[in-house]
Parts: structure tokens; sequence; C-alpha cells
């Protein structure tokens, strides 16, 4: 949907984490894939990380796919 990237690139701007990479792929169903790299510190930070992304509208599911 519109404005997706812009408000989780807000959680990414709010909890002060620099973004390292970004790619972005929509389907043919309109569905994005957005693959994103980042340095966080530690577990407890990625999991604060994801519920605010989770709560972002049109955000379907989270997926930890390296570190």
């Amino acid at each position: 949907r519109q404005g997706l990237l812009m408000e989780m690139s807000r959680v990414f701007t709010e909890n002060k984490i620099d973004v390292k990479s970004l790619n972005v792929r929509t389907s043919k169903q309109g569905k994005a894939t957005i693959l994103m790299t980042f340095d966080i510190h530690g577990k407890d930070e990625l999991n604060r990380l994801t519920d605010k992304i989770r709560q972002v509208e049109g955000v379907l599911d989270i997926e930890r796919t390296a570190g």
C-alpha cells in the first residue's frame, strides 16, 4: 500500500536504527517484499523493533534471514 515504506522507515528513525540496505519487490498480486539490512544491539532491541513493525498497517509477516 502507498506509504508502507515511509511508516516502516519512521519506526527505524524513531528507534535510531540505521538501515544499511533496502530492496523492495512487488508481486503481480500487489504484495511487496521488503528486504532490509540494519545493525541491531541485541535480541531485546530486535524484539522491540519487530513488535513495532508488526503494528504497521499492511505488514503481513516478518522473517529474520541472517545473523
